[in-house]
């Protein structure tokens, strides 16, 4: 390959990980204020306010992500740490899907017996392979192995 294929291949990276923030950003800033509003630590009156809430954070998460850059100086281990939460959080949300899915029943939309086995057998097969990681990271930071 020739020099211009590391600069283009940088540009690249950057639009796909700008892409990502970007996105996760306006995602988690929405999901942000509709669970502080739903479980009532910070009501919002109205779409004005829940508009303002999601701007709030709009710009509170890029500065954090950006102060803990500065703070840490190690992307590496920033990209691990958030892997690991992502990998904590999936067996969370296959959690709650299967518990929506029981609490709030609509027969018109049901799914069929052998997609409900799928999605308990994704639940547990998720959970275990989270279990797995975070025994293997806790052995690898705690002991040194």
């Amino acid at each position: 390959f020739r020099a211009w294929t590391r600069v283009g291949f940088l540009l690249g990276a950057w639009a796909v990980l700008f892409k990502t923030l970007y996105v996760a950003t306006a995602a988690n800033s929405r999901l942000t204020a509709d669970f502080l509003h739903l479980s009532g630590l910070w009501t919002q009156q109205g779409p004005r306010a829940r508009e303002r809430t999601v701007r709030a954070f709009c710009i509170s998460y890029p500065t954090l992500a950006l102060g803990l850059y500065y703070a840490s100086r190690e992307p590496g281990g920033l990209i691990t740490v958030g892997g690991i939460a992502q990998a904590l959080m999936l067996p969370l949300i296959s959690g709650a899907t299967l518990y929506l899915k029981r609490r709030d029943p609509d027969h018109r939309v049901a799914a069929s017996f052998l997609s409900d086995i799928l999605t308990w057998l994704a639940f547990f097969a998720i959970s275990a392979v989270a279990l797995y990681s975070t025994q293997d990271l806790f052995r690898k930071l705690v002991m040194g192995q």
